[in-house]
């Protein structure tokens, strides 16, 4: 698959064009200006989808600056500045981004059916949204998490992070996605199994990952921060490449780095 950056910026280069017409129809308050929209589309800039809540708001955006942090030292991930970007689910263009964060909250309940629909455009178009339901979460099962944070989209079927799912490999060697702090794995959305380019466009987690990875917030032990880090820049990795890693090509550098044992 190509990297998402790539598509980006040409999605970007569309929608200043021929498209923009539609872009005025269907957010005619967005915040981003036409030079905005193109810097957004060049390099890489994580968003987050602004929960309404200043305290958690804070604590997302000091979490996923430590994961740009770790990303621009550890990979080769363009971060760009405006690293982190807070998106207003009404208004902003969210195609902009390739993976987005969200912590939801009982306001979520409250989402308009245009807001249901910028959802559903976004995964229709390959981003991949990382919910997290640590604020309201009471399920345990895939598809309630599901229904209790956003309610019905069009999507496949949920389960729980298979242990041999793309996103474990993307660039460290996971075993699973799991963590101290919930009883819980990651949910994802079940792969195609008619379409080897088929992504898991929605991950759902209840830990509030984005605030453990930090070291000035987080509850957890510095193993486990590690862990989660982890997890986190897999899916962003996983958000720029796409299922490439399932290709068979890339299967003896993998089984080499198993091999040598964890890091």
């Amino acid at each position: 698959m190509k990297i998402r950056s790539i598509i980006s910026a040409f999605t970007t280069a569309a929608l200043l064009g021929s498209a923009a017409p539609a872009i005025a129809q269907d957010a005619p308050s967005h915040r981003f200006s036409d030079e905005e929209m193109v810097q957004l589309s060049q390099g890489y800039h994580i968003g987050y989808i602004q929960s309404g809540s200043n305290r958690l708001d804070s604590y997302t955006e000091a979490g996923l600056d430590v994961l740009a942090y770790r990303l621009m030292m550890d990979t080769r991930v363009p971060i760009s500045s405006p690293t982190v970007v807070p998106l207003d689910l009404a208004s902003d263009e969210l195609n902009l981004f390739p993976f987005i964060y969200w912590t939801v909250t009982n306001q979520s309940d409250n989402l308009s059916e245009d807001q249901r629909a910028r959802l559903q455009r976004y995964v229709d178009n390959g981003g991949i949204l990382l919910i997290d339901t640590s604020d309201i979460s009471t399920r345990n099962d895939c598809r309630g998490l599901m229904n209790e944070t956003i309610g019905e989209l069009d999507t496949r079927p949920f389960t729980e992070m298979p242990f041999d799912h793309t996103a474990t490999k993307t660039f460290f060697l996971l075993q699973d996605f799991t963590s101290e702090m919930s009883r819980n794995p990651f949910c994802v959305e079940r792969n195609d199994e008619d379409s080897v380019e088929s992504l898991s466009n929605i991950v759902i987690t209840d830990i509030g990952i984005v605030r453990e990875i930090n070291p000035q917030q987080s509850r957890v032990s510095e193993r486990e921060r590690e862990m989660l880090t982890r997890q986190l820049m897999n899916l962003v990795l996983y958000a720029n490449t796409g299922d490439y890693k399932t290709d068979i090509t890339h299967l003896p550098a993998i089984l080499e780095r198993m091999q040598s044992g964890p890091n």
